[in-house]
């Protein structure tokens, strides 16, 4: 995950500084656009994958019980991408067509039976560890999370500025500085996303 060096809260105090409006935003408010901003990053661009080993109960994983590595949130089951036991990996399906099915025949599957809760439909099997693969995401910068690092490249910082001045702007209700801030963001936000395309090639 990115380390930007930077704190939530003192990019958050930063950005406050040079917003010049004429209503008082507290400094929450900064604090969850850049939560926001964060969890749209990291689940459209960023895409950053981990794997955690649970074991089934009663044919559910419950992933509120994952240990995640520091500053990163627990995954929820629409960021699974991915369910293996053992060797074999197992077919996403919607709650509403697993009734319909039989493992023995249809083959085994997994689905989200609530927000933090994966349900899977298998045969017996001796195995009794799942590998789940997800896409992970910084945890929440509201509470102790404030004074977490920001997310991101340290020179794509002028991206959550951006963003942030521009959404402060919307909510004082200056249309003119609100839309040239947030025109400011989607420049910056194309930069970033052809930067991660080429650290991907680089990779390969």
């Amino acid at each position: 995950m990115y380390d930007s060096e930077i704190t939530a809260e003192e990019l958050a105090a930063a950005v406050a500084d040079t917003v010049n409006v004429g209503c008082r935003i507290p400094p929450e408010f900064y604090l969850d656009e850049l939560s926001r901003l964060e969890q749209l990053l990291y689940s459209e661009y960023i895409r950053e994958e981990r794997v955690l080993y649970a074991v089934a109960r009663d044919g559910e994983i419950d992933l509120g019980e994952a240990v995640v590595p520091e500053g990163e949130r627990l995954p929820r089951a629409d960021d699974v991408f991915a369910v293996c036991i053992g060797m074999q990996p197992l077919r996403r399906r919607r709650l509403s067509e697993v009734y319909l099915l039989d493992p023995e025949e249809d083959g085994e599957c997994y689905y989200k039976s609530d927000d933090r809760v994966l349900s899977l439909s298998i045969r017996d099997s001796d195995e009794d560890s799942v590998a789940v693969f997800y896409r992970a995401a910084p945890r929440l910068k509201r509470g102790e999370g404030a004074a977490d690092r920001v997310a991101l490249p340290f020179e794509f910082l002028p991206l959550a500025e951006a963003k942030l001045r521009g959404e402060a702007y919307k909510r004082a209700e200056d249309d003119l500085l609100a839309a040239k801030w947030l025109a400011e963001y989607n420049a910056q936000l194309a930069a970033f996303a052809a930067w991660l395309g080429g650290a991907e090639a680089r990779a390969v």
